[in-house]
């Protein structure tokens, strides 16, 4: 099908370029009337220009994602979509519009081409409701399960501002961030958490299998074991004939945790914790406070007013202590302060995001203050994984061989005895 180069004011009056693909020009010009647009030119796209709904087909089918990130990464779990999913409907979604395909088809063709099962039942869902007359962002509430607040929201003030396109553009990006912050803080994760799992199965491996043997022995020799001998030994036969117990245990262990989680004085109690942990509070803050700016940020830049912001915000954060403290800001900006006023008053905000807020509040550049806060927090969050990692990987090694060693020295005190009585 052929492409069309355009110029068109839309319903703000502000001039816009684009390309749309149609089988004649006044075909291209009538489908831009019914999107709202006073068409200024239409004109046939020559030489490379031409290719651009080619390219969008090819972001779209996963082709050049594959070529430019190596692959693609898939969502095969019935959950709710994590950021990876969210970055790829975002980023071809608007790519589907920047090529001049509708609305109601695009979102067709993506709920063909969504990878993660829940997404793609959302996606249709919402596409039907398009066809019924219903804007994207009211679509997009109804499934509240699937699509945030703060990509509703935003969807809606790209909507009403007729930048659609530039909306999705920004929370592919923004969710794209999002994703790699989280795959990096997965992996500084990985070697720690392989330490510690090597620990768990060594040690399970000589209380209930090493041990056992070597105490038939020092009964045979009526050895007298030492204390700690004995209480591992022990240990190691509970384990065996009461495994269930122990099994038990755990599982009600980690309901409880669960439970507890799910109660406003335990979220409170972890959320209080999570903030004060040594070696984790530091770069948990730092978590927080990027994923605080970014998004108050790509709220603001995409037309969203800073109350309702605020409010998404708090949602996004992710710490009820941190939420308190936004709501506490909100109602200090709806009282006529300003938002870096409230916020100091807190004490979770250092004084960088604070100076900073106070700034762009004075500019009138609040949002690219706030994303150049998350850009440095989620450098400075890298750094500190980096640098806590240089410390963990030898304390992490002399634990292991701590409790080895220990294990290990339960078992040769009573060999040297029967040693000495041989």
């Amino acid at each position: 099908m052929p492409a069309f180069d355009y110029r068109a004011r839309n319903s703000g009056g502000v001039e816009e370029r684009g390309v749309i693909t149609a089988q004649g020009a006044q075909e291209a010009a009538s489908r831009l009337r019914e999107k709202g647009f006073e068409v200024i030119s239409v004109e046939r796209c020559r030489g490379l220009k031409g290719l651009r709904p080619v390219l969008g087909t090819l972001v779209l089918s996963g082709v050049f994602t594959s070529f430019r990130q190596g692959r693609r990464p898939i969502s095969f779990l019935k959950g709710r979509p994590k950021a990876v999913d969210y970055m790829f409907f975002c980023r071809q979604l608007a790519t589907l519009l920047g090529a001049g395909v509708t609305l109601l088809h695009s979102l067709r063709v993506l709920a063909e081409q969504a990878e993660h099962p829940l997404l793609r039942e959302r996606v249709q869902q919402s596409a039907e409701l398009v066809e019924e007359g219903r804007s994207l962002a009211d679509s997009f509430r109804r499934h509240g399960d699937v699509f945030p607040g703060y990509l509703v929201n935003m969807v809606e003030a790209g909507e009403a501002g007729g930048v659609l396109e530039g909306v999705m553009d920004r929370l592919a990006f923004h969710f794209e961030r999002q994703h790699q912050l989280e795959q990096k803080l997965k992996s500084a994760t990985t070697y720690p958490k392989f330490i510690l799992s090597v620990v768990f199965v060594v040690v399970i491996f000589m209380l209930t299998v090493v041990l056992p043997n070597f105490a038939s022995i020092f009964e045979r020799f009526e050895v007298e074991m030492p204390a700690l001998t004995w209480l591992l030994i022990r240990l190691g036969q509970g384990l065996v004939s009461h495994w269930y117990l122990v099994l038990l245990l755990a599982v009600a262990a980690v309901l409880l945790l669960m439970r507890l989680r799910r109660t406003a004085r335990g979220t409170h109690l972890i959320d209080t914790l999570q903030l004060h942990l040594p070696l984790y509070s530091p770069i948990y803050r730092k978590v927080l406070l990027s994923r605080f700016c970014r998004t108050l940020g790509t709220l603001l830049v995409s037309g969203v007013l800073l109350l309702e912001s605020l409010t998404i915000a708090k949602k996004v954060t992710g710490n009820s202590i941190i939420g308190r403290g936004i709501e506490k800001a909100r109602e200090g900006v709806v009282n006529g302060q300003p938002l870096a006023e409230p916020l100091s008053e807190q004490g979770y905000f250092p004084s960088l995001v604070l100076e900073m807020v106070r700034v762009g509040e004075q500019t009138g550049s609040l949002d690219s203050m706030l994303l150049r806060l998350a850009e440095y927090y989620e450098a400075e969050v890298l750094y500190e994984l980096e640098r806590l990692n240089t410390v963990l990987e030898p304390l992490l090694i002399l634990f292991m061989a701590f409790i080895v060693g220990v294990i290990v020295l339960s078992v040769l005190q009573p060999m040297l005895e029967i040693y000495q009585f041989m």
